[in-house]
């Protein structure tokens, strides 16, 4: 049974494609993790100010990221502006870049779908 599951991996070009995303994370993860450090710091240090309203809104702000689960907030990001703005993005899997247009041809968006 260990020995046909291990098969599968080098058949074809399986083991390629499963190495190939393996990058795609560690490149997501990578920026993803850049990303928060640069704006949770950003974010702590304006939470820092004395103003009342500015502390009021991050706080706020904090609390409602806090508060949504994740998978939430990535069902919103996903559909809810590609909704908004009349983005498609075709599911097909493109060899090159491709210009993603949207409401009337007026907003556009680059896709990426390697």
């Amino acid at each position: 049974m260990l020995a046909s599951a291990l098969g599968v991996l080098f058949k074809g070009r399986n083991l390629a494609r499963l190495l190939g995303g393996l990058w795609v994370t560690l490149r997501l993860s990578a920026v993803s993790i850049l990303l928060s450090v640069a704006l949770g710091l950003a974010l702590g240090m304006v939470m820092t100010l004395r103003s009342p309203i500015i502390r009021a809104l991050t706080r706020l702000w904090l609390e409602t990221i806090r508060i949504v689960p994740q998978l939430v907030l990535l069902f919103i990001v996903y559909f809810g502006l590609a909704r908004a703005f009349n983005l498609h993005c075709p599911a097909r899997r493109p060899q090159w870049w491709y210009l993603c247009s949207g409401a009337q041809g007026r907003w556009a968006i680059w896709c990426a779908a390697r």
